[in-house]
């Protein structure tokens, strides 16, 4: 299935899925890579960067000091209209 970069960013706490979600004809998934304890804020950052150059430079605070770069959010379906679907009803 092709896959459509959606203009929304996972700014929630808690990390996206690694499953993704899945609906009738169409999984939603985010690009991201997993916060280990020990990394500072530029490292994480470079290597988000690193493994995704065009996404998001968007940063997530999660108290405590914590955070994380914010992934953006893509849907693989059959089509352009399930795509923009998907995109419309998290809207």
């Amino acid at each position: 299935m092709p896959t459509y970069d959606l203009p929304i960013w996972a700014h929630d706490r808690e990390e996206f899925p690694p499953e993704g979600i899945r609906g009738n004809a169409w999984q939603m998934g985010a690009r991201q890579v997993r916060v280990r304890d020990d990394d500072e804020e530029e490292a994480h950052f470079l290597q988000m960067r690193e493994k995704y150059p065009r996404y998001s430079t968007c940063k997530i605070g999660l108290g405590n000091g914590q955070w994380r770069v914010a992934p953006q959010v893509f849907v693989e379906a059959g089509n352009r209209i399930v795509a923009q679907r998907v995109c419309g009803a998290l809207r």
